[in-house]
């Protein structure tokens, strides 16, 4: 909310500024964004920035353009547009970059970073609502000799973490995220990949044997349960 406008708007918007300084910092702040990012293709849109800035004749529009491409995909890796869904988000950026540079164009950095912070404010609160007041109702089902019970519980509480496992056949676990969870049970267990719709919600799980000729509760069983109950995809 407050670190991300700043910076951003001194880098990608800098430039659109009256200030002489503020120009040159904003190209070198992009390229030291970029590094950061580990985005390096994306040098190439800086060099033609670079280009453009000493031919002043160029209509400027078409700077205003760049720049915004620039802003968008400084905020994706390459992978990330294996789809159309994916690559959606990248035009509304795209867009919010160039009424950015409208903004400072017309009144200066300051109501830009401000203009960013509410855009900021407004998305994090669409993503923390459901978090906070998710659907609580409980799910359970049976899977290799165990019933597995789980539901969501509101991301802010004064509720601590508590991770039970009094044997090798049954697990607790409250206010916790899938990641914490899985890696409770091994530490050294292997990268998972969350259901994106479960990402950042806490969860109520609890795990019990009831089928005798159940195996012991190891990585690979909690994997194909927690796959058996969505809240991870398959690799």
């Amino acid at each position: 909310l407050v670190i991300a406008p700043i910076f951003e708007e001194f880098f990608f918007r800098g430039y659109f500024t009256s200030n002489s300084f503020l120009k040159f910092f904003s190209l070198i702040g992009c390229s030291v964004y970029i590094y950061i990012t580990g985005n390096s293709y994306l040098f190439i849109f800086v060099f033609i920035l670079v280009i453009l800035h000493f031919f002043k004749k160029i209509d400027r529009v078409y700077f205003y353009i760049i720049n915004s491409i620039l802003f968008s995909l400084v905020h994706y890796k390459l992978y990330d547009f294996k789809s159309l869904i994916t690559i959606i988000p990248m035009f509304f950026q795209f867009s919010f970059g160039l009424i950015l540079i409208w903004v400072v164009l017309n009144f200066n950095l300051f109501k830009s970073i401000v203009t960013h912070f509410l855009f900021n404010l407004f998305f994090i609160i669409i993503i923390t609502l459901p978090l906070q007041f998710p659907q609580i109702e409980s799910k359970n089902f049976n899977y290799l000799g165990y019933n597995f019970n789980y539901s969501k519980t509101p991301f802010f509480n004064n509720k601590n973490t508590i991770i039970r496992i009094p044997n090798d056949y049954s697990i607790s676990a409250e206010n916790v995220d899938i990641n914490k969870f899985y890696n409770s049970f091994d530490s050294n267990s292997k990268k998972i990949k969350i259901n994106v719709d479960n990402k950042f919600y806490k969860f109520n799980i609890y795990i019990k044997k009831i089928d005798s000729k159940a195996k012991k509760l190891d990585t690979k069983t909690i994997e194909l349960l927690l796959k058996k109950a969505k809240l991870i995809e398959n690799r």
